[in-house]
């Protein structure tokens, strides 16, 4: 007779513990939406994986792009931790605000230079905190 009903539950729970501590990378994002800023040339991005447990924090980034649909052409912007990107307005042609609530920023790029249609132009960023 097994004495120790428990024990293999145990081999169950210690990956799912150690998945849940560490964090288990997804490949895809849970969220992803787009801003086309038309005038500019350019479309936002805006990535988010959820948090997988409890302590695991939400991830979101926002990448800049003249052509989306090709992988290489994204240049990332925020990047940041429990955060939520209410908004993104064009201030002038080459210079836009990305509103935030909340969260924590881990990386931001300012100024990414783009290229479109052969000609570049330099982007700058400004981020803003709703309240």
């Amino acid at each position: 007779m097994n004495k120790h009903p428990a024990r293999p539950a145990r081999f169950i729970a210690i990956p799912i513990v150690l998945c849940t501590m560490v964090g288990c990378s997804k490949g895809h994002p849970d969220e992803t939406r787009e801003i086309n800023i038309k005038d500019a040339g350019v479309i936002f991005i805006i990535e988010t994986f959820y948090g997988l447990a409890a302590m695991d924090s939400d991830i979101t980034n926002v990448y800049v792009s003249t052509n989306p649909r090709i992988q290489s052409d994204r240049k990332l912007v925020l990047h940041g931790q429990n955060l939520t990107v209410a908004d993104i307005k064009q201030v002038s042609k080459t210079s836009f605000t990305i509103f935030i609530r909340g969260g924590l920023i881990t990386q931001f790029t300012p100024h990414i230079t783009t290229t479109n249609n052969g000609s570049t132009a330099l982007i700058d960023f400004k981020v803003q905190e709703l309240k």
